[in-house]
């Protein structure tokens, strides 16, 4: 196995290093052993046994930066230290003092750092300068952040770009468990690590579990959200994606030995050739699906998605579900709605349909103006709601907010265009605490989720 983590980026949109450019560059810069007084030392290394500091397979590129480490526990430094100055004392006939001490403490560490162990860590790199990926096998980003800084000053200049997505990656996890599937060609596994939103920071983890059951659903209308999800892309890469979209305990699934094979042994060098091509083959397409996922919004634009500590606010944007001063449903967005449903039909949430309208006044024979206009477009969702996808009424509550409640200036068509809205919210357990919920669905309610209770009726929603 190649790598098991991964961190990655983007390459700058200037990266144009050819390859032996810049394998002598990395030349200029490789792992030399530490000195008598260093404790550390980084440098650039061969990425397999005897083999180049530039591994290249079908235009993909590897890199593996040492870092050689000497150990010398601080504990063995007082130790003999200490040892030292009883020494002394009984030598000089008083204690010994802070300073001489001091002095004491340099001298043993000194001495003991140039006869310290050393100990070496390789940190591989791989770069795609087609697909323009960057990814780095480490476990955590300050690791990564060092490979980055010493490509930096191997080259003279290296900024590669951070992923960067419309929707944040455990609103996009979210999303998932609650339609209880992942976008195409990804499925969900069974590991899952929940946390809470509330100061109690709770974290739950789940391990070789399975995550369709109502536990995971209660967990989630409790105000908890994903922190780390496994997937699997195709049936091939199997990961851990984190809310900081790290990838963690990395598999390929169709990596290993052929069982038809035999007992023939394989060359080493050959053999890493293998992997890398079928680690970069796989890598490549299931991280710019999902890069896709994360980056695109819901519906290609049609919704906008945000956990906020009101709840969940699913925005629909009045120029794809009505006509222009209308207020009747564009068929077309039947099946965008009927996701959305789907979603509220796992939630016992109360949901507040809201409203809103850019600053222009309106006045036409059916609306005098844009309150009525907002509250109609609420009232439209709210019935093709109850009627097609049977959500109970009794959920629901509708808001005419006019252009009261603004998302951008009013003074720009696109600012307008974004005002011109109706939001789905499904309500967090705060919120919906100050909301009239009728008797019938208060009824319907976990016993743990009515009024009264411990706990209270939630969305996930982001941290404060």
């Amino acid at each position: 196995m190649l790598f098991k983590n991964l961190v990655f980026h983007r390459l700058p949109a200037e990266w144009t290093s050819a390859a032996a450019d810049l394998e002598g560059q990395l030349a200029g810069r490789t792992l030399q052993p530490c000195g008598p007084f260093e404790m550390s030392n980084r440098g650039w290394v061969p990425v397999t046994s005897g083999g180049r500091l530039l591994h290249t397979v079908n235009q993909q590129h590897m890199i593996a930066l040492g870092d050689n480490q000497k150990l010398l526990p601080g504990s063995i430094v007082r130790q003999v230290a200490q040892e030292r100055a009883e020494i002394q004392a009984g030598e000089q006939g008083f204690p010994v003092g802070r300073k001489q001490m001091r002095d004491l403490r340099a001298r043993v560490a000194d001495e003991l750092r140039a006869r310290a162990l050393t100990r070496r860590r390789v940190t591989r790199a791989w770069i795609d300068p087609q697909g323009g990926w960057f990814g780095i096998d480490a476990g955590g980003v300050a690791r990564a952040e060092t490979v980055v800084e010493i490509l930096g000053d191997t080259l003279g200049s290296f900024a590669p770009l951070a992923i960067e997505t419309e929707r944040s990656p455990h609103a996009a996890m979210t999303s998932w468990l609650l339609r209880g599937e992942a976008p195409l060609r990804f499925s969900i596994d069974d590991d899952l690590e929940l946390r809470a939103a509330d100061k109690s920071k709770t974290i739950i983890r789940y391990t070789r579990h399975p995550l369709d059951g109502k536990e995971i659903q209660a967990h989630l209308a409790s105000g908890k959200y994903p922190t780390r999800l496994g997937l699997t892309w195709n049936d091939r890469v199997s990961f851990v994606l984190t809310d900081k979209l790290q990838v963690k305990r990395l598999e390929f699934l169709e990596m290993g030995k052929d069982p038809a094979a035999g007992d023939d042994e394989v060359d080493p060098a050959e053999q890493f050739d293998i992997d890398f091509a079928v680690m970069a083959g796989e890598l490549l397409p299931s991280l710019a699906y999902l890069e896709a996922q994360l980056k695109k919004e819901i519906e290609s634009g049609k919704m906008r998605i945000s956990l906020e500590p009101r709840g969940l606010v699913v925005s629909l944007q009045q120029a794809t579900f009505f006509p222009s001063g209308e207020d009747t449903l564009a068929p077309a967005t039947y099946s965008s709605l009927e996701k959305v449903a789907i979603a509220m039909r796992k939630l016992p949430n109360p949901v507040r349909l809201e409203g809103h309208t850019d600053a222009i006044p309106i006045h036409t024979a059916r609306f005098r103006s844009n309150w009525e206009l907002s509250a109609a477009r609420a009232i439209a969702v709210l019935d093709l709601l109850t009627g097609r996808f049977e959500i109970p009424r009794e959920r629901l509550a509708i808001a005419g907010y006019a252009d009261t409640a603004p998302l951008a200036a009013n003074d720009s068509e696109a600012g307008r265009a974004r005002n011109r809205r109706v939001d789905i919210v499904i309500l967090s357990h705060q919120q919906a605490l100050t909301e009239p919920v009728p008797a019938a669905t208060a009824a319907a309610l976990p016993p743990a989720m009515q009024a009264g209770a411990p706990q209270t009726i939630g969305v996930p929603h982001a941290p404060m």
